[in-house]
């Protein structure tokens, strides 16, 4: 039976068995809400009076559902037509389900419902994440106490600084890029044969994150290719919850990968990991998770998106491939191969990377926090609203990032031409490693506790680009009648904690005798077909 993202409880099948199963969430504790405020911000909670408990429990159930079926930014633009007037900066309160773990490292503790303020007004957005570090402990239920999901403020500072300096780019990336790039200009091989060259379709997405995966383990572990090809197809299944024994096979890949990083050796992340961990095996444990899920996860639905993007858009893919030429036939001049500061020599592809952040955020759910003080955001009628130490906020990207009001009328488009503030593309400067985030984009988040990877997928996103654009042509094929399971369009993706696209060529439902029992491989299935057609010969760079 597959588990809801956040909260490690069983869901059930498709139809009524969904409406049984939010039913049966009546029993979960209340830790109480935000009802001081309902009334002065938006959202399905607004008009409720203090005391209402059966409203506010059907708002929960209605969110919940949305999270259920990954679909929660499908939720976001519903409350902006429903109670936000159409203004995508709208901030609204709605109650969530929670489960934590005691103290980030012990047992899973029962579910319970608790009000949750989720920000899009840009100045909130940047001032909460800036000043209230603590997060919400929906992560430790998979992540234990690691660097990404620890609620100790102190705790996170010593992992995040022991962790930092496998990322730097001069001492540790720069020195790695000649793995990367390795790996990059062999994946053209890959697909080439996958596609029959030129002749079938390929499931991007799923090669993509293979090789987003192949990166991570042999540019940051230090992996042996054949190691790295042995795990990576059921690593990532595992840690996506769709084998059999999802947590016994994880047990038996993470045994191995903690007597490597107790030793010290391997890649550049293996000497930091112990120290980052201080003793603590939950930390140890959820870190060596973490970098594994995430490090590989949110890039390879980035480079599925943008390659989706440039196929719907193929003048913009003549210019990128055009600006990857160029770069080709000077290094070729050279008699050299890529190399890291080349990145600078490709700004029109940087802009393509940013675009695609923006359009199809890998996080739209942002990041979750906790006011560490007392504070205010912003409520109805640009009204500052008091809000307590301690109250639950989620700081979201996909409102901010496809914001009529932010970008303009064309939000919704893929223009890499569009007029990005400077310091959102690095100033056309190509390539960069300091955090582009501004108010209105913030695909890392904002600092301090912005994403630790970020110059590494930064790094082997253009690798990738730079070897597949010249080697293909992309090109949509004609695709499957999107279904609407639970009433939702999954034409915008579907959202487990990162946004993936939906696969339609394969089955969201389960039947046997004509009855629904379930939902194939326990969630909607992700994928995205494109047909990659050789263009010619690539080289060796």
């Amino acid at each position: 039976m597959p588990i809801c993202p956040f909260h490690d409880t069983p869901i059930p099948a498709e139809g009524e068995a969904v409406s049984r199963y939010l039913e049966g969430l009546a029993g979960v504790r209340d830790l109480g809400g935000l009802e001081d405020v309902y009334g002065a911000l938006h959202g399905p909670l607004q008009a409720l009076k203090r005391g209402d408990a059966a409203e506010r429990l059907e708002a929960a159930r209605e969110y919940m559902k949305a999270e259920m079926y990954g679909m929660t930014h499908h939720m976001w633009e519903e409350y902006i037509a429903r109670h936000g007037g159409g203004r995508w900066d709208t901030n609204f309160i709605v109650p969530v389900w929670r489960r934590d773990r005691k103290g980030d490292r012990g047992a899973l503790e029962d579910p319970y419902l608790r009000d949750c303020i989720l920000l899009s007004n840009p100045e909130d957005c940047v001032r909460i994440a800036a000043e209230h570090v603590e997060k919400q402990g929906n992560f430790a239920a998979g992540f234990f106490s690691s660097v990404i999901s620890v609620r100790d403020v102190g705790d996170w500072k010593r992992q995040r600084d022991a962790l930092a300096p496998a990322f730097l780019p001069a001492s540790s990336l720069r020195q790695r890029f000649p793995i990367s790039n390795a790996r990059a200009a062999k994946c053209v091989e890959k697909l080439m044969a996958e596609s029959g060259a030129g002749r079938r379709d390929v499931d991007m997405n799923e090669f993509l994150l293979h090789e987003t995966y192949a990166q991570l383990r042999l540019g940051l572990f230090g992996d042996a290719e054949g190691e790295m090809e042995a795990l990576n197809k059921v690593h990532r299944d595992a840690m996506s919850g769709l084998l059999p024994d999802s947590q016994g096979t994880l047990k038996k890949i993470y045994g191995p990968m903690v007597r490597g990083a107790a030793s010290g050796g391997g890649g550049p992340i293996c000497p930091h990991i112990m120290p980052a961990s201080g003793g603590d095996r939950h930390t140890l444990l959820g870190n060596i998770s973490i970098l594994s899920f995430a490090g590989h996860d949110t890039t390879g639905h980035t480079l599925t998106w943008l390659l989706y993007e440039l196929a719907r858009n193929p003048g913009y893919q003549k210019e990128v491939q055009a600006e990857a030429d160029g770069l080709a036939a000077a290094l070729e001049r050279e008699g050299r191969a890529l190399a890291y500061a080349d990145l600078k020599r490709l700004p029109f592809m940087t802009r393509c990377v940013m675009e695609t952040l923006r359009l199809w955020p890998a996080v739209a759910n942002g990041t979750f926090r906790v006011l560490q003080r007392d504070d205010w955001v912003t409520g109805i009628d640009g009204a500052r609203v008091a809000i307590p130490k301690g109250a639950f906020v989620q700081v979201l990207n996909w409102t901010r990032h496809r914001s009529p009001e932010l970008w303009g009328a064309d939000a919704a488009l893929f223009n890499p031409h569009r007029g990005f503030a400077p310091h959102e593309v690095w100033n056309d400067e190509g390539f960069g490693t300091r955090n582009p985030g501004t108010p209105r984009f913030a695909p890392f988040t904002h600092a301090p506790r912005d994403c630790l990877g970020k110059n590494f997928s930064q790094m082997e996103m253009r690798a990738i680009l730079f070897h597949l654009l010249r080697a293909f042509t992309f090109t949509l094929p004609p695709q499957a009648a999107a279904p609407r399971p639970g009433g939702f369009d999954v034409t915008k993706g579907i959202n487990y904690g990162t946004l993936a696209p939906a696969d339609p060529r394969r089955p969201f439902l389960a039947q046997r005798d004509g009855r629904v029992t379930g939902w194939v491989a326990g969630r909607l299935p992700s994928g995205l077909h494109l047909r990659p057609v050789p263009r010619r010969s690539s080289g060796k760079l």
